[in-house]
């Protein structure tokens, strides 16, 4: 999806392959940022990456709070 919106994601200017897309998406989605890669001026990329990156915490404690709650009811 990112690709789409701002091709030119990398530092290097260079287009963003599905590998580095997915690097991408998961580093955020982690929250940990390394900053190998950034979105560029473009509002609606810099917007998703802030959406993916508040939604990343949320998913995995909902995650865990689900696999704790199966296993404590069992």
């Amino acid at each position: 999806m990112l690709n789409a919106v701002q091709p030119t994601l990398s530092a290097a200017g260079d287009r963003l392959r599905l590998v580095d897309a997915t690097y991408f998406s998961f580093i955020t989605f982690t929250t940990v940022g390394f900053g190998d890669f950034v979105p560029r001026a473009a509002a609606l990329s810099r917007g998703l990456a802030c959406v993916e990156a508040f939604l990343g915490p949320f998913m995995i404690g909902l995650y865990i709070f689900t696999l704790t709650r199966r296993y404590a009811t069992n």
